[in-house]
């Protein structure tokens, strides 16, 4: 039934969070509407799969859905991708549909429209507002029926103060909006999403890995993930390559997140005013420990891990205390 597809469609959002359940709950809700939509999060939270889900639930499940980073082209060319050419307009252009005439009927998903330079943000704006477009050197104007759905990944009201996206565009896109928590913001998610990411990896490498340790749950569950959802599944893909037990361990972690946890363990500490070498020296110390515990004790590959001599790590290891 159509109900099942569009819970089906939700599935992929995997979370326990209130927030990520409020707005599974309002692309039910608003699944007949053919508003703009706008959706916002940071690089990693996860911005597609919300967009996805828009669409699949959406009256315009089974028309063309065309999706286009705004980012990825040149700001010469993205006029003619979004419009279409005629031929002659300029040297070797051809009779081409532009995005617009492509999913005409269904959906246009544009990523970081904060990316799109304001001569074609206007142009687009005269889309959202008579639903015409006019291929680059053509004389007349076709009619289109386009939902527009965009993304963006800086704060849109920010974007607009710094002239990124031009305000009249933003009130039009914004009928429809959501604002995706970045991970740090839901870590109750985190053990979810671990589970599915084991699960995935597990069926996609023919691997047998049954858990995680209870020191890479507690790192997990520390870490603030600045790269979000999609950091989380690298870092444990990661982990899925450099593991040969059932177990995923800390050795299997990349270290540069066991340097990033160590910063922030110093940072909990209260070191204000303490002189900077001290600070320094705090943090040399966490570092150190905790590259020589993940080397098992030994001298030779902790001093290779952190590109220093033997000599050197000794004599800080003994200045410091470290045994």
């Amino acid at each position: 039934t159509a109900c099942r597809r569009m819970v089906s469609a939700l599935e992929d959002i995997v979370t326990q969070d209130g927030e990520m359940i409020r707005i599974k709950e309002k692309i039910l809700q608003t699944a007949d509407s053919d508003a703009h939509v706008l959706v916002y999060g940071k690089t990693g939270t996860g911005k597609e799969l919300i967009v996805n889900a828009i669409q699949k639930t959406s009256r315009r499940k089974d028309a063309p859905f065309i999706k286009q980073n705004c980012a990825s082209i040149p700001s010469t060319l993205l006029e003619s991708i979004l419009f279409g050419t005629t031929k002659g307009s300029y040297t070797g252009a051809k009779d081409t549909p532009g995005l617009f005439e492509l999913a005409d009927g269904g959906t246009l998903f544009l990523d970081e429209i904060n990316s799109m330079e304001l001569t074609a943000q206007a142009k687009l704006l005269r889309v959202l507002e008579d639903n015409c477009i006019r291929r680059i050197g053509a004389k007349e104007e076709k009619q289109v029926n386009v939902r527009i759905i965009a993304a963006v990944n800086e704060d849109p009201e920010g974007c607009v103060e710094r002239n990124k996206i031009r305000e009249d565009i933003f009130y039009r896109l914004c009928v429809l909006r959501y604002d995706i928590p970045e991970l740090y913001r839901r870590k109750g998610d985190i053990p979810l999403l671990m589970e599915y990411f084991r699960k995935h990896y597990n069926k996609k490498f023919h691997k047998q890995i049954m858990a995680y340790s209870s020191e890479v749950q507690d790192i997990f569950l520390a870490y603030n993930w600045p790269g979000n959802v999609r950091e989380l599944k690298n870092v444990i893909e990661s982990a899925f390559h450099n593991n040969h037990t059932a177990i995923l361990t800390r050795n299997d972690i990349p270290n540069y997140i066991l340097s990033r946890l160590a910063v922030d363990t110093m940072h909990a500490e209260d070191v204000r005013g303490l002189p900077l070498h001290e600070m320094l020296a705090r943090y040399e110390v966490l570092l150190i420990e905790d590259a020589y515990r993940r080397n098992g004790g030994s001298l030779t590959k902790t001093a290779a891990e952190l590109q220093v001599s033997k000599q050197n790590l000794a004599y800080k290891m003994k200045k410091y205390n470290i045994r």
